[in-house]
């Protein structure tokens, strides 16, 4: 336990990511094997089933020192973190506890579970006493199952990978899946395996630069091939011998998010490596900001994927083929090879979905030639073939740049944030030197909104703000719809956080909250909803342009008009399409 304390510490003191790293390194090499996995366990943002809730904490820290529920109430209304406050009320300790981690876990934290109302109390009496009161907010975190000690899963990730010599990827792949907290376990996440390894690895993918300059500049139209700009989760799928693999840009595996995804790109013959987007049915579209961070654990089987809740995977460029990497080859000669593996994929889908074996259906020898597609269509025994959930990605058709800037003004639906110009002839770009792929956007819409709080950076830099945020009227309140960091003028930073900090009515946490009088203009790609939100809407990729000291609180937007949605109520920022 002293060693995830120093561990917990070092953490808070680093100035830097090169340090916390570090300092996890360390640790999982000094430590136990066995407490190294329960540590990661935790870190994993896993919990233990303890069934202790905070209303036993309170009632034992009354127990203990006599002081009210209105008091402790009262104290983590200051503090803002319900563990420590507990474990700051009980009488200062100051000796270290001799137990490990994993001691610990297996004797005070596993067995609540079991236990009466009253062998609990008398058993996490029983664990203050021995602990310190640093390791006394630990341990209340580990029972309430809120261990964060900001740092993020991928520096994890990062550290077990350089110990072991494995990429993270392969060690977030291994970690995805359910896994024992025990020394066995830990030691084989960190123990290399070549072959298996190399069936997962990815390639890294390359992001669209935004287009600086109209078209025009980039050459003839012929020359290009152009696709939407999706919204959804970029993803790389790997198909390797018997590893499948789904990867979020990020290197973060999504196999226990899509397994439907997972399950029918076991037709795909091995040796393939495709990239592009993972679009969600709508009902889950608006989860995709917390895909890495929680991960679903269920597992689907064939039989229970229906068409309209799979999500679809809209591939927009082969990277390997038949084992081969292609990424030299011409965007052109790519985009045949992927067509014609869609293609063949999507025959054996549909045998497939006529209740057909899958294990019958071997892609890597192409058994689909022996059905014609009159046959294969003939299975559907019921209404109409849906729409497969997995294709290549859709090129808009033009003649001149004019016809193309047409299309993108009138964007087929919410889901495309603008569009993707490739060049035919163009490898697929593994250095930043290389020819890029251009992201054109529509113009931003354009709003006024009122200043209603801030986000304090770090609690060591009071003065410091890293996020504002933006309210519409709605009767007498002001609900924030719009959160931003990016502010285009520098002056008007400085400006707003001079006022924000001597203004300031309210503090809730790091969150500020100010009187709303100042006005400014943004831009923002469109309005979404945020069921979660107070607002229920919210403007995405919104940023501040400037300070309307101009106007006065008339002039800005309502909430109402927010949720109509009406493009008449946002103004332009060009007359003709962003080009930044």
């Amino acid at each position: 336990m002293q060693h995830l304390q120093k561990l917990v510490d070092q953490i808070d003191l680093a100035p830097n990511a090169s340090i916390k790293l570090d300092a996890l390194k360390s640790y999982f090499q000094s430590v136990p094997p066995e407490d190294a996995a329960w540590a990661l366990f935790f870190l994993e943002e896993r919990k233990l089933c303890t069934k202790v809730g905070t209303r036993l904490l309170k009632e034992l820290i009354t127990s203990e020192t006599g002081l009210p529920a209105e008091m402790i109430d009262g104290s983590n209304a200051k503090i803002h973190d319900l563990p420590e406050t507990l474990a700051l009320m009980l009488p200062w300790n100051g000796r270290s506890c001799e137990l490990s981690l994993s001691t610990l876990i297996i004797q005070f934290v596993e067995p609540l579970a079991g236990f009466a109302a009253q062998a609990k109390r008398e058993t996490i009496r029983c664990a203050w006493k021995t602990l310190s009161t640093p390791e006394r907010i630990l341990f209340n975190k580990l029972l309430v199952g809120k261990f964060q000690i900001g740092i993020a899963r991928e520096m994890v990730h990062k550290a077990l990978g350089e110990i072991g010599g494995i990429s993270p990827g392969v060690i977030s792949h291994r970690l995805a899946s359910n896994w024992p907290p025990d020394a066995g376990t830990f030691q084989r996440l960190i123990q290399a395996d070549p072959e298996n390894d190399l069936a997962i690895e990815t390639y890294p993918l390359h992001e669209a630069m935004n287009l600086e300059g109209r078209p025009e500049t980039l050459g003839k139209i012929e020359n290009w091939v152009t696709e939407w700009a999706l919204r959804g989760v970029r993803a790389q799928l790997t198909r390797r011998k018997d590893a499948i693999a789904l990867w979020s840009k990020k290197g973060i595996t999504l196999k226990n998010n899509f397994p439907e995804l997972l399950n029918l790109s076991q037709l795909l013959p091995t040796g393939t490596v495709m990239d592009g987007v993972i679009l969600l049915p709508l009902k889950r579209h608006r989860d995709i900001a917390n895909l890495p961070k929680k991960p679903s654990q269920k597992n689907a089987s064939p039989s229970e994927i229906h068409a309209h809740e799979t999500p679809v995977f809209v591939v927009h460029d082969l990277l390997e083929y038949q084992g081969n990497d292609i990424r030299q080859c011409s965007f052109t000669q790519r985009r045949t090879l992927l067509e014609q593996l869609i293609q063949d994929w999507k025959q054996q889908w549909l045998i497939c979905r006529s209740n057909l074996s899958t294990g019958n259906v071997n892609p890597d020898c192409m058994q689909q030639e022996m059905f014609s597609m009159s046959e294969i269509i003939g299975m559907e025994s019921t209404g109409q073939v849906p729409m497969e959930p997995v294709r290549a990605s859709h090129q808009i058709s033009a003649d001149s740049w004019q016809g193309l800037r047409q299309c993108l003004l009138n964007g087929p639906d919410d889901r495309t944030r603008g569009m993707i110009l490739k060049q035919k002839n163009a490898s697929y770009p593994v250095q930043e030197h290389d020819t890029p792929w251009w992201q054109w956007k529509p113009a931003p819409n354009t709003v006024h909104l009122v200043l209603v709080s801030a986000l304090r950076n770090t609690p060591g830099h009071m003065e410091s703000l890293s996020e504002y945020h933006f309210g519409a009227l709605s009767g007498q309140e002001w609900p924030c719809v719009a959160k931003t960091s990016i502010v285009v003028r520098e002056e008007d930073r400085r400006e707003m956080d001079k006022w924000i900090l001597s203004n300031t009515l309210r503090k809730q946490g790091p969150l500020r909250h100010v009187q709303p009088q100042m006005i400014f203009e943004l831009t923002f790609d469109q309005v979404v909803d945020a069921p979660r939100s107070h607002s229920q809407i919210k403007l995405t990729n919104a940023r501040v342009i400037r300070h309307a000291i101009e106007l006065n609180l008339e002039n800005t937007v309502s909430l109402g008009q927010l949720l109509s949605k009406s493009p008449s109520i946002f103004d332009s920022t060009e007359a003709d399409v962003r080009l930044d």
